[in-house]
């Protein structure tokens, strides 16, 4: 879905586990901006993410930015960057919104069961897994569509609004 090339930096604000071998595997470099993660090889604490984000050709940022307010700052800072995407549970899948801010790429949930979500956040002090309750989905550009996270790198998915897996 990112374009992304064998010689790209990317940045990454947020730790995303899932991408990590895979994303390691197809570019350059991956700098990973995290407030807990700390002394482990390119990984940086997360107020050098402006600093570091200009020399990246794409940047993945986690929609928390939104919440605590740095995502204006962040976006800011990946003028140079080719491919920008927010991305996490809680991210507006918005396309209209963040187009003229340069992002090129949504991925986020939609929630199918807010009464089972809702249950859920009440019995629980842990986000337990969303399954069930909601569909991971990705919008970019002029559509929307359903994804499983291995699709965000590994493939294109069909124009197809229900496509349940990469093809």
């Amino acid at each position: 879905m990112l374009d992304r090339q064998q010689d790209d930096r990317v940045g990454m604000v947020g730790y995303f586990p899932p991408l990590m071998p895979v994303l390691k595997q197809m570019v350059k470099e991956v700098l990973v901006f995290e407030k807990i993660l700390e002394h482990q090889p390119g990984v940086y604490q997360e107020d050098k993410a402006p600093e570091l984000l200009p020399s990246c050709a794409v940047a993945i940022i986690t929609a928390t930015a939104l919440i605590n307010t740095t995502l204006q700052l962040l976006l800011e800072a990946c003028g140079n960057c080719r491919e920008i995407a927010i991305v996490g549970a809680t991210t507006p899948l918005a396309p209209d919104i963040f187009k003229p801010l340069g992002v090129t790429l949504l991925s986020g949930i939609l929630v199918t069961d807010p009464r089972g979500i809702l249950r859920q956040a009440s019995e629980t002090t842990a986000w337990a897994p969303l399954k069930g309750l909601s569909e991971r989905w990705i919008s970019w550009l002029a559509g929307s569509y359903k994804i499983n996270h291995e699709c965000l790198f590994l493939s294109s998915i069909r124009n197809d609004r229900h496509a349940n897996r990469c093809p």
